[in-house]
This record gives structure tokens, sequence and C-alpha cells, in this order.
């Protein structure tokens, strides 16, 4: 999961094992193909993020690599909100899915997150990352 810190944009994929190579496919094709190269990248302490490869892949593209503290995960807290608003909107719905369907629910959580305003903003982040609003169902049942 990455989460863009000022307008909260949300970009998650589910991963059967999150290792140094399935990170750096991720990191590469949602979030530098799609946005660009970031300056900074703040990171847990997994060892997928803390491997040589992944540190010399952002040393290569110039991103500066930051880790949150072990002991204080606040320091990472736009993540660790994402992860909550991801839980929920997922647990909401889990009861109705078959076992191990709950990836088939990431998508639309995701889209929901990113397309409703945020208390803090004031803005969809949606809006933050495009510069316009989506075009949702709710959206073109409006105009017709």
């Amino acid at each position: 999961m990455a989460v863009e810190y000022s307008s909260k944009w949300i970009k998650a994929k589910s991963l059967q094992t999150i290792t140094s190579t399935t990170l750096q496919k991720f990191f590469w094709q949602n979030i530098i193909c799609r946005f660009g190269v970031p300056k900074e990248l703040t990171v847990d302490n997994g060892k997928q993020f803390d491997s040589t490869s992944f540190r010399d892949l952002c040393f290569r593209i110039g991103t500066k690599l930051c880790f949150a503290s072990v002991y204080h995960p606040q320091s990472n807290r736009a993540v660790e909100r994402a992860n909550e608003v991801i839980f929920v909107g997922i647990k909401k719905n889990i009861t109705d899915l078959p076992k191990g369907k709950w990836v088939d629910e990431l998508p639309r959580v995701v889209w929901s997150h990113n397309t409703i305003e945020s208390r803090i903003t004031k803005f969809t982040p949606f809006r933050l990352q495009y510069g316009r609003e989506a075009v949702t169902l709710e959206s073109i049942r409006h105009y017709t």
C-alpha cells in the first residue's frame, strides 16, 4: 500500500507475499510509472524495504528512503490510517464474501476512499491528485 501524504490518495494491491522483488514491481508500476519519482518515501521497517536492492533502486532514482520508528507507528500515520480505512471497509462486507474473496473488495474500498471528501483537506483525494473530480456512477446519474 502507498499513501500520498498531502492528498491522502491510497494505492493498494493484494500481494501473496511481500518480497523485495514484489515491492519493487509495485513501486515501479503503481507509483513511478503513474505519478513520477517521489522525492521522499517513508516506509516501515520490513526487511523488504531495508533490502540492498530496494535501497539501491531508491538511490538510483534519487528518492530519499526514510524509515518510520519501530516504537512509534504514528510516525507513518498516513499509512496507519489508510490501513484502518481499508480494514473497516472490507470488514463491513466480509461476512457476505466467500473465504479469501476479500481481495475482490479491495478496489471498491480504495476507490470509495479516494472519491469521498476528506474532513481534513475538504477535497477528495482524487481531486487533489488529478486536479478534477472523478466521474462516478453517482455523478452520471445526477446529470441524466
